[in-house]
């Protein structure tokens, strides 16, 4: 499994150790609001399940989701990847991301996607992504444009109304063609 660097993060595959980070997120009323269904913190079996499902998609096809921490101090930061994910009955490559609410506003959510972004195109060979928020989430719908992404349409996930956005043709940030 690959490990990915930028210039402040270490990214490192999801396991089974990284329950803690996955319950500091999930446990964060900030956080889960742009999160959760419910807008809720979940349960620790909500957690672990959804642990579950990252390593099994990790097993499954190679690539998903990186855990990331500042390489300064080790401080979590959030997580970042990529999924085979159904949107509205379409196979897509979803982008997804989440960052710890102490580190808003800091640029760890646009480094941490880029560089997944980059190693989709070049290890994956990706050429379409998508990715998708709520419409109250503006943090994350900066991130997404700022990553070239398009606002594409309305979509209903988890029962709650969704902006999806695309980023196509994919190509690695230091690509100029």
């Amino acid at each position: 499994m690959t490990e990915i660097i930028t210039e402040r993060l270490q990214g490192l595959p999801v396991r089974q150790a990284h329950i803690t980070d996955l319950r500091q997120l999930h446990s964060d009323p900030l956080v889960m609001k742009t999160l959760s269904a419910m807008g809720e913190p979940h349960s620790l079996e909500t957690s672990k399940a959804s642990l579950n499902r990252a390593l099994a998609h990790w097993e499954a096809h190679g690539f998903g989701i990186w855990f990331f921490r500042q390489r300064q101090d080790e401080r979590f930061v959030g997580y970042c990847g990529l999924r085979h994910y159904l949107v509205e009955g379409m196979a897509e490559s979803e982008l997804l991301y989440a960052v710890t609410s102490n580190c808003w506003r800091q640029g760890f959510g646009f480094e941490m996607a880029r560089a997944v972004l980059d190693h989709g195109v070049a290890a994956l060979g990706l050429r379409s992504v998508v990715a998708f928020t709520l419409s109250s989430n503006l943090g994350s719908r900066r991130i997404m444009e700022k990553l070239g992404m398009t606002f594409e349409k309305s979509i209903t996930h988890v029962n709650l109304p969704h902006l999806l956005y695309r980023l196509e043709p994919l190509k690695a940030s230091g690509d100029p063609t």
